[in-house]
């Protein structure tokens, strides 16, 4: 089988799910193994660049620019058949999705040649296969996304923490999340009803997502509570961003369309780094929560972090 950092390095390059490249995998074990065939090569293309380029490989040498001996030409045959040999190589057309196709490249011998007659119909099992996986793994991702919003939701941000943790030990770069809240919100929901309060939160989270860079998540912790984790940035930065947040939500009021009426919204803010004032993944959560609640006891509308009142970190 390919080397398994092979898989790792195409999977921090792409948006392959674990469970596809799990069955890509068993895949490469069943063409040497049951075929006989050697020096197999997994590629997607992706449909939406002109000509399938750039080419990218999830299994194979471990090079920057790896050439295919497909030529453009040459895919002219999958709109025919899902398998095609030129001399001592084998093409498969194993599935597509809404971006792309997948193939494998297989080399053979004079002595153990390929019956292209078997492909047709084990063809169709792959493609179901990947067309269940990808399916599921559309599926799962609604999971993560809270339906008010559109952003993503509790589960996901624990799930995200833990993974900039391990970026950290690994790239030794910082960390930091901002927690949100709005300012007197139960007045909001109290006065003018629930349905109004989420069409607020709705047109909060579109106005903020405009601040934020593409590398920075942003999480609906629940009521009228958000936070957002900001990738290799420091208390330093995380301030600036923090109150570009705040100058974002007061530049404008927040009208709702079917009623005529518009509502001036103000967020108070908490900051915390990892690893600079706490070093676990809990841990940089709750103090990012109360260094919020540190700012609405400084009078609302307002960043805070452990900085201020400390001095520690920068």
């Amino acid at each position: 089988m390919g080397n398994e950092k092979d898989y790792i390095r195409f999977m921090t390059n792409t948006k392959i799910s674990s469970d596809l490249l799990k069955f890509f995998k068993q895949l490469e074990v069943f063409f040497k193994g049951k075929l006989s065939l050697s020096t197999v090569n997994f590629y997607y293309l992706p449909t939406n660049i002109k000509g399938f380029y750039p080419r990218k490989i999830i299994t194979g040498p471990r090079t920057k620019n790896v050439k295919m001996t497909l030529l453009k030409g040459d895919l002219k045959f999958f709109k025919k058949k899902n398998c095609f040999s030129r001399k001592n190589k084998i093409w498969f057309l194993l599935g597509r999705d809404q971006t792309g196709i997948y193939l494998a490249q297989c080399k053979t011998t004079q002595k153990n040649k390929f019956d292209e007659k078997f492909f047709p119909r084990f063809s169709r099992f792959v493609h179901s296969n990947i067309k269940s996986i990808l399916a599921f793994k559309k599926e799962l991702s609604l999971v993560d996304i809270d339906d008010v919003t559109g952003l993503y939701n509790q589960r996901r941000l624990y799930k995200d923490l833990d993974v900039q943790a391990k970026k950290n030990k690994e790239t030794k770069s910082p960390f930091s999340v901002l927690f949100l809240d709005i300012d007197h919100f139960k007045s909001v929901n109290d006065g003018s009803g629930h349905l109004v309060g989420s069409q607020l939160l709705a047109d909060l989270a579109n106005r903020l997502k405009k601040v934020l860079r593409p590398s920075d998540t942003f999480y609906r912790y629940g009521g009228d509570e958000f936070v957002i984790i900001l990738p290799g940035v420091s208390t330093y930065h995380g301030m600036k961003i923090g109150k570009r947040i705040l100058k974002k939500i007061k530049e404008k009021p927040f009208k709702i369309a079917d009623l005529g009426d518009s509502f001036n919204l103000s967020l108070s803010i908490g900051l915390a780094t990892f690893p600079i004032h706490v070093k676990s993944v809990n841990g940089v959560l709750e103090l990012a929560d109360n260094m919020l609640y540190r700012a609405k006891d400084l009078g609302r509308g307002r960043v805070c972090s452990v900085a201020d009142i400390f001095g520690k970190g920068k």
